[in-house]
């Protein structure tokens, strides 16, 4: 089923989605958008056409949607949500696919944990699973925020294939 691949990732290289999509996809205001680009905040999310319009791919729009759920979750300014979520994206590069394979297992879904320390912005990348296996060792989890990785990345693609039921009908 084509809807289904692209939700799960797999053609997501193919397609490309304007300014409109990446609203309907990422929850973002086009405003709050429009200015990040502007300024840079963003870094190089989406790829500027001839036309003078920005496309965006399914990565760009999963950045996106991780930079929005930081800035609304800890506070940050834009700039440094852009920051974080990169290098989070960079360790789980692999999530549409891995979400293929491993299905509803919530078991081995990704959370990123944030913690604020010496004036730095810290992270880890875990399962569920090791998450409460952490907690139940009575390990101390120092982190201010959680961040549910899996799930936007899941959120995301299921708007994804809303957009592409609409555009068939």
């Amino acid at each position: 089923m084509r809807a289904r691949d692209t939700h799960m990732g797999m053609n997501e290289s193919e397609r490309s989605f304007s300014h409109g999509d990446a609203i309907f996809v990422t929850g973002l205001d086009s405003r709050t958008l429009t200015k990040w680009q502007q300024r840079g905040t963003i870094g190089d999310v989406g790829e500027m056409q001839p036309s003078g319009r920005r496309h965006y791919s399914f990565a760009d729009l999963i950045k996106l949607s991780i930079i929005r759920e930081i800035v609304t979750v800890i506070g940050v300014q834009p700039a440094i949500a852009a920051g974080m979520a990169g290098l989070v994206l960079d360790e789980i590069a692999d999530a549409p696919r891995q979400l293929m394979r491993d299905g509803n297992r919530t078991d081995q879904r990704r959370v990123a944990l944030f913690a604020f320390n010496d004036g730095v912005w810290g992270y880890d990348v875990l399962t569920i699973d090791n998450f409460v296996k952490e907690l139940r060792a009575g390990e101390e989890i120092r982190a201010q925020a959680l961040i549910p990785l899996d799930d936007i990345i899941i959120r995301a693609g299921a708007k994804v294939v809303e957009l592409q039921e609409a555009e068939a009908s």
